[in-house]
């Protein structure tokens, strides 16, 4: 994980918008209180700063230096151990790791868990290591077979599909691929 150190008042920024946010959506909906306040608890404990994400094909800037992004400015590599756990997250009671198995899909992964009851019953957020993002189903109806890596986080999000929740989800997932404080 690349970390652009200039940016990282921004990711901040991010972060406190996020918890406000959090702390309002009881106001809106009381079934989310709970979720909310263990939300709110795991986001202050994250260390976060502003991801660079630079996709590098290295044959391309191998033989086109003009491919190669020449960066200016402070940053910080952050290289994760590569682990052999899925990380569930989000509307759960607590984090839970998992050990990863190849043959095991999303839906594999989530019938392991305790979740909430105000999780999502069908859909969740899928963070791959290299900080690609995808929301997916996984419920009998809407099951896509999503195959999860090594270090990937799968994020239940709230039992909703308001715009206004979504939009939270996509800044809560986002923050998650921005951590710097690693498990």
């Amino acid at each position: 994980k690349l970390f652009n150190l200039n940016k990282a008042e921004q990711s901040e920024q991010l972060k406190q918008q996020v918890l406000e946010q959090l702390n309002a959506l009881p106001l809106k909906n009381q079934k989310y209180k709970t979720s909310s306040d263990i939300l709110t608890s795991q986001i202050k404990s994250w260390d976060v700063s502003y991801r660079e994400n630079l996709n590098l094909d290295f044959d391309v800037i191998r033989t086109q230096p003009s491919a190669n992004p020449m960066l200016s400015g402070n940053f910080a590599l952050v290289s994760e151990k590569r682990s052999s756990w899925i990380s569930v997250e989000g509307v759960t009671p607590k984090p839970q790791n998992l050990k990863f198995k190849s043959h095991l899909n999303l839906h594999d992964y989530i019938r392991q868990v305790d979740s909430l009851s105000s999780a999502h019953p069908s859909y969740a957020w899928v963070i791959y290591p290299d900080g690609n993002i995808l929301r997916a189903g996984y419920a009998q109806w809407n099951e896509k077979s999503i195959q999860l890596t090594p270090n990937t986080v799968v994020f239940l999000g709230f039992d909703s599909d308001s715009d206004h929740t979504l939009e939270l989800e996509k800044q809560i997932v986002k923050l998650i691929t921005m951590r710097t404080n690693t498990k």
